[in-house]
């Protein structure tokens, strides 16, 4: 059994047998194993246009993504597995 966190319950893991799907109504943060997780948190606040972009800069803090990340980092590191991040993520 794999834990997938902060995916589409109808998105490219569902249907998959082994899979233990975690979408936004069952609060991939409150996840405590014991399964090893593929994590993909949320990026907006993560990203270049994390503090609202050219089009509101400063509308948004970089990073204020209500302890999301955080709790994927910390699943990976407890239950192991991988998270999914862009590349130029700030996080």
């Amino acid at each position: 059994m794999i834990a997938a966190l902060f995916v589409d319950p109808a998105g490219h893991y569902a249907g998959i047998p082994g899979i233990d799907l975690w979408g936004e109504t069952r609060d991939a943060r409150r996840y405590a194993g014991p399964h090893p997780v593929v994590a993909h948190p949320p990026c907006k606040r993560w990203g270049r246009m994390a503090a609202g972009g050219t089009a509101a800069p400063g509308s948004a803090i970089p990073g204020d993504d209500n302890g999301c990340f955080a709790a994927a980092l910390k699943a990976v590191r407890t239950w192991g597995g991988v998270l999914e991040h862009p590349a130029d993520s700030l996080a």
